[in-house]
C-alpha cells in the first residue's frame, strides 16, 4: 500500500507510470470519506483518455470535456442502485462484457467501481479473473472506505492507495491556496480526517454552525431550546440524519477546544 498519499501525488504517480510503461491496470483507492471523490476519480480517468499526453488531464481537449460532462463513451461508472443494497451481478457481467470490446474513442476503457466492498461474493468472484488478467485496453479503478472491508483476493490483484492528507498539509492548503484564516484552518483540520474537499465544504457551508454552538454557550441558551434549534436546522429524512451527525462533530470539537483551553498551561 502507498500510505496517506494525497490526490495530487496519486495523479503524479499515474503520470509517471504511464510514461514509464509500468501502469498497473487495477487500483484500489481507500478513504474513510468517499463522498466527493467522483471528481478525483474522473481526473484519474482523464490521465488515460486525455488527448494531450504531456499535460494530462489538460481539461481542454474533447476527451476531457466529455469526461467532465459525464458523456465519455469509454468510462463506465458502477455503483449500487438506490433501491439495492449491493452492486448487482448483472452490472459486473456488463462490465466484464465491455472489457472484450475495444474502446470507442480513447486508448483505454476505464471502469470505475465505487464501494467495491458492496459486491456480493458471487459478483466479486466473477470479477476476479478480469482483474487478474485484464484486456490490454482496460483500466479498473475501485474504491472502498477501508482495505479490510474488501475481499483479500481482490486486494491482492490491485495497487492499493490510501487517500489522505496530513493535518499540516490540510492547513497549508486551506491557508495558502484558499486564503482561509489560520485559526479557522486549524479548527477545521481537527474535524475532517484528512479530506480537503470536506474541509472546504465545511468552511463554505457549515462553519456558521460551529459559531452557533459558541452562541449557545456564550448566551447560556437552555439545552432544550438549543436542541430544538439544531433539529430545525438539520431537517428531516436521511439528509437530516447526516446533518445531525455533523452537528455532533461540531459540538464535540467545541467542548474539546474548551477543555484544552481550560486545562492546558498558557504558552
Amino acid at each position: 500500500m502507498i500510505n496517506s498519499f494525497d490526490e495530487e501525488k496519486i495523479l503524479t504517480f499515474y503520470r509517471n507510470s504511464i510514461q514509464n510503461g509500468t501502469l498497473y491496470r487495477s487500483s484500489l483507492f481507500v478513504s474513510p470519506s468517499l463522498s466527493g471523490k467522483s471528481k478525483f476519480l474522473a481526473n484519474v480517468a482523464s490521465l488515460f483518455l486525455c488527448m494531450d499526453t504531456t499535460l494530462a488531464p489538460c481539461k481542454k481537449c474533447s476527451a476531457c470535456l466529455k469526461i467532465d460532462s459525464g458523456t465519455h463513451p469509454d468510462i463506465f461508472w458502477l455503483e449500487k442502485k438506490d433501491d439495492k443494497k449491493n452492486i448487482s451481478m448483472e452490472q459486473i457481467r456488463e462490465a466484464i462484457y465491455e472489457t472484450a470490446i475495444k474502446p470507442w474513442e480513447g486508448r483505454y476503457k476505464v471502469f470505475i467501481i465505487q464501494n467495491i466492498d458492496l459486491l456480493r461474493d458471487d459478483a466479486a468472484n466473477a470479477l476476479l479473473k478480469t482483474l487478474e488478467e485484464p484486456s490490454e485496453h482496460s483500466i479498473f479503478l475501485l474504491t472502498a472506505e477501508s482495505e479490510s472491508s474488501v475481499l483479500e483476493t481482490i486486494v491482492s490483484r490491485c495497487q492499493v492507495f490510501s487517500i489522505g492528507y496530513s493535518k499540516e498539509s490540510v492547513i497549508e492548503k486551506l491557508t495558502q491556496k484558499y486564503n482561509i484564516a489560520l485559526d479557522v484552518a486549524l479548527s477545521i483540520s481537527n474535524l475532517i480526517d484528512g479530506d480537503v474537499e470536506n474541509a472546504l465544504n465545511m468552511f463554505e457551508k457549515k462553519w456558521e454552525n460551529r459559531k452557533l454552538v459558541w452562541e449557545f454557550f456564550e448566551k447560556k441558551i437552555d439545552p432544550i431550546e438549543a436542541a430544538e434549534r439544531i433539529a430545525e436546522i438539520c431537517g428531516s429524512g436521511e439528509e437530516g440524519r447526516q446533518n445531525f451527525v455533523e452537528w455532533g462533530s461540531f459540538i464535540a470539537s467545541f467542548y474539546r477546544d474548551m477543555l484544552l483551553f481550560h486545562y492546558l498551561p498558557a504558552n
